[in-house]
């Protein structure tokens, strides 16, 4: 759009002196407009360059006073004045709220037809917005041709950045990355998100506080966000919502440097939200198809039919895997919410980066990884690698992993070890990645019958710890256990706990005392320990 510095340059304005407000010079223009009435603030629109004579505010020193703050809350870009009939100069009071507020009051001599001057910049804002509109429907095409073409978000990002000379990220609603292109230099702000495939934490919480994340989240449309130049965000950024059915979807980011935003800007990064809209659609549309095949073939891997080999080889040749090796099962659990999809598209990703064959299947509230693997190692050191990635890249989730066996028909044995270390693992043992041959004796505590547990005596004994402490709001029960966890060691307890150890020791001898036993032997520690497992496992704490 045309800025009053632009049309400053055009040769009718060759006699024109600005004498106030320049720091509005970058106003941008959308009409001229010739004005003479008194009341010319009330008749005024948002984005007009007024033209007056002056003739309604001669002899008027009330008006002239409130006349320019009354433009600038209109949003009116500047304003023309005739000099030489009505007024000889402007009044002191409307160059000082002018300058005050950068609002551009320029002269033109008498002699000079306005006429003249507003045909001339009429023509030029219709030359522009012909000329914004071609480029428009430039953009428009080119960025809907990806999706004809079948394309992906990184040839969106790539296409977006040379039409527009700007870098461009693409991210989830969690902000994570999905796709960037980089175009020229980048502030420190972006490159932390490309190497941590997210933007920063940091950064997301400074954007809370100042309001602007929460303003995004409940925009549907595009919004500029200002430099934070002390948290690396040093060039300012367009960020558009990906809009399907009034749900976002994700963000649209532009990165512009040394230039200020323009309309065509605005324009691009709209096409290109819903050109990803468009896209993430028909990726999810094929994401559900594959999903419900994966499913069913898992759902009749598991049955372990083997009347069904040659049929089932078959389909699974289909999704590049192979039943002729060794198979193993992962179960994944978000733990921080989110979208389960997402999730398996990322993790998809990092397989392929690990160049190990798996099977990702969406399965309720997880994801199923089906792993060609010979030992049970191999979906270890997979499922440790995708939480450290992750963790990095703010997928928060925790992993069981079942054995991992020759025969594929034994394959629903791995699925019910795999459930059985992510349902035990995580809650008593304080890991995020197990594996189900390293739950000993936890596997046998979940599945004790009620006869068996009451029957032991040390079952009592922690009961008698937990009554205990709801009663008076001590720690008795928890000290126990860390100082066991903690394989006796009365400093790491404390280290763990927060605590003095002479804390941690007086809390021991009172449970001596309370209990009637001693900590001293290794067995009656052991039989404890057992014991506040199997509640925990009991009562899901």
């Amino acid at each position: 759009m045309l800025t009053i510095a632009e049309v400053l340059e055009m040769p009718v304005f060759a006699a024109a002196r600005v004498v106030a407000g320049k720091k509005g010079l970058s106003n941008r223009i959308q009409w001229v407009h010739l004005i003479d009435i008194p009341e010319m603030a009330d008749w005024s629109q948002e984005g007009e360059l007024l033209f007056t004579t002056a003739f309604g505010l001669k002899d008027r020193p009330e008006l002239q006073s409130v006349l320019i703050p009354n433009l600038v809350e209109r949003g009116v870009a500047g304003m023309v004045v005739g000099i030489g009939r009505y007024f000889h100069h402007i009044p002191e009071v409307m160059i000082e709220w002018a300058d005050k507020l950068g609002f551009p009051i320029i002269t033109l001599p008498w002699e000079v037809p306005f006429i003249e001057v507003t045909r001339a910049i009429s023509e030029r804002i219709v030359h522009e917005r012909y000329r914004l509109l071609q480029q428009s429907l430039h953009i428009h095409n080119t960025l809907t041709q990806l999706v004809l073409m079948g394309d992906n978000l990184d040839a969106l990002a790539k296409a977006l950045a040379e039409l527009v000379q700007c870098s461009v990220t693409i991210e989830d609603t969690h902000f994570r990355l999905l796709a960037c292109a980089t175009w020229g230099e980048i502030d420190q702000a972006r490159q932390e998100s490309i190497l941590q495939r997210r933007t920063p934490p940091a950064l997301l919480s400074e954007l809370e506080q100042r309001g602007i994340l929460g303003e995004l989240r409940q925009s549907l449309h595009p919004m500029r966000i200002p430099p934070l130049p002390e948290q690396g965000l040093t060039f300012e950024r367009i960020a558009a919502p990906i809009v399907a059915g009034r749900e976002v979807h994700g963000y649209v980011w532009l990165i512009v440097k040394d230039r200020p935003i323009s309309e065509l800007d605005m324009i691009a990064i709209e096409h290109a939200a819903t050109v990803a809209a468009l896209i993430l659609l028909k990726e999810k549309a094929v994401y559900e198809t594959e999903q419900r095949l994966r499913s069913s073939l898992l759902d009749e891997l598991l049955e372990g039919e083997s009347d069904l080999r040659s049929e089932l080889l078959e389909r699974v040749r289909h999704f590049d895997h192979s039943l002729t090796q060794g198979q193993q099962i992962l179960i994944l659990h978000q733990n921080n919410g989110g979208n389960l999809s997402n999730l398996s598209r990322w993790v998809e990703q990092k397989i392929r980066e690990q160049h190990q064959p798996a099977l990702v299947v969406e399965r309720g509230e997880n994801l199923v990884l089906l792993l060609e693997a010979s030992q049970t190692e191999e979906g270890m050191r997979l499922a440790r690698a995708l939480w450290e990635a992750g963790k990095k890249e703010g997928y928060l989730f925790s992993v069981g992993v079942g054995r991992a066996y020759r025969e594929w028909e034994r394959l629903s044995e791995s699925y019910e070890e795999a459930q059985e270390a992510l349902e035990t693992g995580p809650s008593l043992l304080g890991r995020e990645v197990i594996s189900f041959d390293t739950l000993g004796l936890l596997y046998w505590l979940r599945h004790l019958p009620p006869g068996v547990r009451e029957k032991n005596r040390f079952s009592q004994v922690v009961l008698t710890l937990a009554d205990y402490d709801a009663q008076r709001g001590g720690e008795l029960l928890k000290t126990l256990e860390t100082y066991l966890d903690a394989g006796r060691n009365v400093q790491e307890a404390a280290k763990r706990l927060f605590l003095h150890r002479n804390t941690v020791r007086q809390r021991l001898s009172k449970i001596e005392a309370l209990c009637h036993l001693t900590l001293n032997d290794p067995l009656t520690c052991l039989n404890l320990h057992v014991a506040i497992k199997e509640r925990r496992l009991q009562s899901g704490d």
